[in-house]
């Protein structure tokens, strides 16, 4: 990652646009982010909870076979991007954040690394991220790159 290059957290919502379209909204700005990210435009920060995430989602929302989804999972792991353990400390702050907000674990996660690193969570789900001081939460259909 580059100091330099402006640093976001994206949730599944948004990696799920890069491989269907089937009943997703604001997919023109899902692959400007999947654009930019492969130019260098922009660093990304995903938690190693979203691969499981995305193959669930792909396998049970989007019917898609599993040697599919391993295509797609395969290709995921060569993209420029950072993957991040869910560790104790992480999770941790994320059972936090979920109790404290009311909101699951699963969603707390993308605003622990969003907190952590002091970058912008993007989401096309932003109503799942309770608004949190300190964590910017950005809504897809805003995004402007």
């Amino acid at each position: 990652m580059n100091s330099d290059t402006p640093l976001y957290i994206l949730d599944t919502s948004i990696v799920v646009k890069w491989y269907s379209s089937d009943r997703e909204a604001d997919l023109d700005k899902a692959h400007d982010i999947f654009d930019e990210l492969l130019q260098g435009f922009i660093d990304v920060i995903v938690p190693d909870l979203l691969i499981y995430e995305l193959s669930n989602s792909l396998l049970k929302s989007k019917k898609l076979s599993d040697i599919e989804i391993n295509e797609i999972i395969e290709r995921f792991y060569s993209y420029l991007l950072s993957i991040k353990e869910v560790n104790s400390t992480r999770i941790k702050f994320a059972n936090e954040l979920a109790y404290q907000h009311e909101i699951t674990t699963y969603d707390a996660i993308y605003l622990s690394l969003a907190k952590e690193f002091s970058a912008p969570l993007v989401s096309s789900n932003p109503r799942h991220h309770k608004s949190i001081s300190q964590i910017q939460v950005i809504n897809l259909t805003e995004w402007k790159g």
